[in-house]
């Protein structure tokens, strides 16, 4: 039993969100991670439903991002996904910058389990991983000395557009300049 305990503890210690809502969408547990995502308090969240939650947010432009002048509209879209199935898996971003990997969990009764974690991180070395990437497709594409479009540009985009015209069946006409 005690093993047991321990185990319960530390689980609810994470740094991750941790949060139940009952059948009633009415959040009954939740520790400060999941709170932060609403942008207020453990206390403040409790017993309060997820649309009261989602206001709050939209009123207070802080915790999720809700990117609608529409609250009632971008409201009816997320509970047209919540509760549809047993499980499911999204990413999440709050008005403050921070990025969530939420995932919800149906358990018995119709409670909703809900476990989130921060991918901030991830995020913003997704995101330098995203320029670097077009840095060396515009140096692998691009004369370094003119800045002109190379070779190798003009057989990639070559072979997408006979690739394109031989799938749509149409014909292709290629004309080449020269100074």
């Amino acid at each position: 039993m005690k093993d047991q305990q321990t185990l319960i503890e530390s689980i609810l210690l994470t740094n991750d969100g941790v949060g139940i809502f009952d059948p009633e969408d009415r959040l009954i547990f939740c520790n400060d991670a999941l709170a932060i995502i609403f942008g207020v308090t453990a206390t403040e969240a409790l017993h309060k439903t997820f649309s009261q939650l989602c206001f709050s947010c939209f009123n207070s432009k802080l915790g999720i991002n809700i990117e609608s002048e529409d609250f009632n509209a971008w409201m009816e879209m997320a509970l047209s996904k919540r509760r549809k199935s047993n499980y499911r898996t999204f990413e999440t971003d709050t008005a403050q910058g921070a990025h969530f990997i939420v995932t919800e969990q149906i358990v018995q009764n119709n409670y909703l389990y809900t476990y989130v974690t921060d991918i901030t991180e991830k995020k913003k070395y997704e995101h330098k991983l995203t320029v670097m990437s077009q840095e060396l497709e515009q140096l692998a594409t691009t004369d370094y000395l003119t800045g002109i479009r190379n070779r190798r540009y003009f057989y990639e985009k070559g072979r997408a557009e006979f690739n394109r015209s031989k799938r749509e069946e149409t014909k292709l006409s290629v004309l080449l300049l020269g100074l």
